[in-house]
């Protein structure tokens, strides 16, 4: 039996999102066909699906999901006539419930999984009773549970299919249950459930030892184009249907190309992993890569002071995510820069400036004089693989808020992943963070934006190929009033995008605040303005603006806005 923990870290579970897992490189396919265009589609769902066989198992799923930001998770357990409720295998809510309260996953419960899919299709046939009493008992625990979905029958594959799908749908929206519903077909030909509440999502399941990429974008094209299905949920698909021992690179290539092509389509999936995560270890071997979807679920825990720091994300990622392109700007002018909010050079040796300085997992955070930008001094910070290392500052809260910091790294992110090196928060579910993304082997410099939960990922045009050993001037804005989410390197505008971030700024933080492997970054140089800072030299801004210096409240405009 599972038991119940309500004990995980929130840090490593906040925002998401962004939750969010596997995706993978350039948009192929389709995107292709019509000229090579390279954006984030509208899915809104990527995950796993399997068995779960312990609660031990159960948290390394969450790991290697939360690794990965993949959002949705489809639990199957075996119907009433093949395990009882509780064996390993048969049908267990607590596990369901260890879901709900230490994740922010979308939870389908696939409560009737039929294998082999016609011997299962005609006992099911026979003792429909049983199946709809399945789909009612997970109904009557989790009643309108936004993140409960239920899926009627796994591969049902007899002629009445749509009959009786219609029908359980029929059934429970009569009984007054909002729950989202999953259906997914196997051999019989689409055809569009009603739903007065618009919230059945429709599937078929694919392995490309079977099928080949274009064969199942044609029928994704099929039940978008010619049925006017637009809510798709492929809730199994998978390099083999005889699992991991089987795969081959060129069915988890047709795999990892069907799911960049689905995505730019809409189309939502989770890929099978049969029992626990068993099947990653195939697509491990394989370089497989998946791109994160482009929102999260709304947390369910809200995060209480010390304040949360942002979360670990691995791209945790990510295969190549394909995260919105934006446009490198020409010509643009630089705004002219403004005095300083707050200011550090870690001339003090130490912290004191800072409200406060920590970490997930294994980290450290130092001041040294051996790798100073400018000056003698510079802030050190350490992380291991998922950990964080970090100093924040609370500010005032502000509409528009710029966040300077001269930045060294001593590793880059390993293949499609994602070093984040800095956040502008108003809260925990609104936030812009900066990173360094590999996508395909070059390095991107990006924004991830969270508005209310959702989160935006946006990635220069060009790779710039940041180097080890060698500092750089990130500075980015967070602006209410524009609407927009902005990132400078070097003095060069990489990043304009519109985003509508909600809620006023009042906390930076820097350092590592997410990566997948063990990073060393030294940080040296901070500045905080409600307006453009711009290249300059530290030192001659201190002296420029005496008040702004180590140890002494900051005056401007003749008030003290906070203390240093």
């Amino acid at each position: 039996m599972f038991e119940l923990k309500v004990f995980r870290e929130i840090a490593m579970r906040e925002l998401v999102f962004l939750f969010l897992f596997l995706s993978l490189l350039l948009s192929l396919g389709v995107i292709l066909q019509f000229g090579g265009s390279d954006s984030e589609g509208n899915f809104e769902f990527i995950g796993l699906a399997g068995y779960i066989t312990s609660q031990a198992e159960l948290e390394k799923t969450i790991e290697l999901m939360e690794n990965k930001h993949l959002n949705a998770y489809r639990v199957s357990f075996r119907p009433s006539w093949i395990s009882q409720e509780g064996e390993i295998k048969g049908y267990n809510p607590a596990c369901i419930d260890f879901l709900l309260v230490n994740t922010n996953f979308l939870v389908i419960v696939d409560g009737n999984h039929l294998y082999p899919a016609t011997e299962g299709s005609l006992y099911a046939y026979n003792h429909w009773d049983q199946v709809r009493g399945r789909v009612f008992q997970v109904l009557e625990r989790y009643p309108n549970n936004s993140r409960v979905a239920v899926e009627l029958i796994n591969e049902y594959n007899l002629a009445d299919y749509d009959t009786k799908m219609q029908d359980l749908i029929d059934e429970i929206r009569n009984a007054s249950y909002s729950n989202t519903i999953v259906t997914n077909k196997l051999t019989t030909n689409w055809h569009k459930f009603e739903d007065p509440l618009n919230n059945t999502y429709q599937g078929m399941h694919f392995y490309f030892n079977h099928w080949k990429t274009d064969g199942a974008l044609a029928q994704m094209n099929r039940a978008i184009n010619q049925y006017g299905i637009t809510k798709i949920l492929n809730t199994e698909v998978g390099a083999s249907s005889d699992e991991y021992r089987q795969f081959t690179q060129t069915n988890v290539d047709e795999l990892e190309a069907f799911l960049i092509q689905s995505q730019s389509l809409g189309v939502s999936n989770c890929i099978w992993m049969n029992n626990d995560t068993q099947n990653w270890q195939g697509y491990a071997l394989y370089d497989f890569y998946l791109n994160p979807p482009n929102s999260t679920p709304t947390p369910t825990i809200e995060p209480t002071l010390p304040p949360t720091p942002p979360p670990t994300y691995e791209p945790t990622a990510t295969p190549t995510p394909t995260a919105s392109t934006t446009p490198e700007p020409t010509n643009t002018p630089p705004p002219t820069p403004q005095p300083m909010l707050f200011a550090d050079s870690f001339e003090t040796q130490g912290f004191s400036q800072w409200s406060g300085r920590g970490g997930v997992g294994t980290h450290s955070e130092t001041i040294e004089n051996r790798h100073p930008q400018d000056g003698n001094y510079n802030a050190r910070f350490s992380a291991n693989s998922r950990s964080e290392s970090w100093a924040y500052k609370n500010l005032p809260s502000s509409p528009v808020l710029y966040f300077q910091e001269y930045v060294r790294v001593n590793s880059l992110p390993t293949y499609g992943n994602r070093l984040y090196l800095g956040t502008i928060q108003a809260n925990s579910r609104n936030s812009v963070e900066v990173f360094i993304e590999n996508r395909g082997g070059n390095y991107y410099w990006g924004l991830l934006t969270l508005v209310n939960g959702r989160s935006y990922f946006n990635r220069e045009a060009v790779a710039s190929n940041p180097h080890t050993g060698t500092y750089y001037a990130i500075e980015f804005c967070r602006d209410t009033a524009e609407d927009k989410s902005k990132l400078w390197v070097d003095g060069t505008l990489k990043i304009d995008v519109d985003r509508a971030n909600a809620g006023g700024a009042n906390r930076v933080y820097s350092g590592i605040t997410g990566t997948n492997a063990k990073s060393l970054v030294y940080i040296d140089n901070v500045k905080v303005s409600d307006s453009y800072i711009g290249i300059s030299n530290f030192l001659e801004d201190l002296q420029a603006e005496p008040n702004i210096s180590r140890g002494f409240p900051v005056i401007f405009s003749g008030s003290v806005l906070f203390f240093l």
